[in-house]
């Protein structure tokens, strides 16, 4: 589909029905990266035992290794088995130190390896909204007239089912190490989310990354965190702008929108600019979505395509 230029945007049309009405009814508004794997809520890293301490130091010794090989993984350069060889690699040799040391006892081990579940847990989707700002930003680079005055946000539900498939291999490997312990009833889920706020999933924390340092504002926010996007599902939405100088007192304002649906071969590639002095006070997403969703709404394939882009909030990029 060729980019259209110069495109003039309705205003937001009040009987489109909303995500939330559509889809939506139970909201889930998670979205913060608070995250609580002590074993005692409120206790700091300076405030644990010794033997805590070197627990501790095990379960994140190898650090460098995992960011490498959840990151491989997320590029598609790595398989499931190669992921399900190194995330088993991780936690036996986790244990195995912890033990050497002489800082594991046996009444010990169940609390042991369920803290490494949930380590394991927040770096993989950790990771994985990394990787997903990584390839925004490389699209963003493609795309933009000029990368310093643009603003974007980019999300590729390719890293949610991998995220998915990340935690599945993860539960399959801790339930086989478990089991060759002797360990009955690990109640892993259990105990991530007793010590783990909103950082286990991630649609939760992708949205939560919008968030300014202060908490004041949000550029972008999903309704749901809970609803899953279909597996092909990507968008870009990029604005950038450019003063133009009229006089020592007045300026001009020119936006220019570019939302790009799926990738490459995108279904929905859309480009637009407009002046406005009032610009900055607009919210062009809604509107550019609302006009989106007009034009393709007969089209089935891609109107099932299109629906979850109502699962996000993007305000003014260019307010902040």
């Amino acid at each position: 589909m060729e980019k259209s230029m110069g495109i003039s945007i309705p205003s937001v049309n009040s009987s489109i029905v909303s995500y939330e009405q559509s889809q939506v009814t139970n909201v889930n508004n998670k979205g913060g990266k608070t995250v609580d794997s002590s074993k005692k809520a409120g206790k700091h890293w300076w405030q644990c035992s010794e033997k805590e301490s070197k627990l501790l130091q095990c379960r994140v010794k190898d650090s460098d290794q995992r960011k490498e090989y959840l990151t491989a993984f997320y590029q598609g350069k790595i398989s499931d088995v190669e992921l399900d060889t190194a995330i088993s690699n991780t936690i036996r040799n986790a244990y195995e130190e912890a033990v050497s040391g002489g800082w594991l006892d046996k009444d010990d081990e169940k609390e042991f390896l369920n803290t490494m579940y949930c380590d394991l847990t927040i770096e993989a989707v950790q990771n994985a909204v990394s990787s997903n700002i990584v390839e925004g930003r490389a699209l963003n680079r493609q795309n933009a007239v000029n990368v310093q005055d643009s603003k974007f946000v980019y999300y590729n539900a390719k890293f949610y089912h991998s995220c998915e498939k990340v935690k599945e291999v993860l539960r399959d490997c801790l339930d086989r190490f478990s089991e060759k312990l002797g360990i009955e009833n690990l109640d892993k889920e259990k105990y991530l989310s007793e010590h783990v706020k909103n950082g286990d999933d991630f649609n939760a924390v992708w949205s939560g990354s919008y968030k300014s340092w202060n908490g004041h504002y949000n550029q972008c926010e999903m309704i749901n965190t809970e609803a899953v996007p279909p597996e092909e599902f990507s968008f870009y939405y990029q604005v950038e702008y450019s003063n133009i100088h009229k006089n020592f007192k007045e300026y001009d304002y020119e936006e220019r929108h570019c939302l790009l649906v799926n990738g490459e071969n995108s279904v929905v590639k859309e480009e637009f600019r407009m002046k406005d002095d009032t610009m900055l006070n607009r919210k062009p997403f809604n509107n550019l979505l609302d006009y989106v969703k007009s034009k393709y709404l007969e089209q089935d394939h891609l109107w099932k395509e299109l629906h979850y882009l109502k699962n996000f909030k993007i305000y003014s990029l260019l307010n902040h």
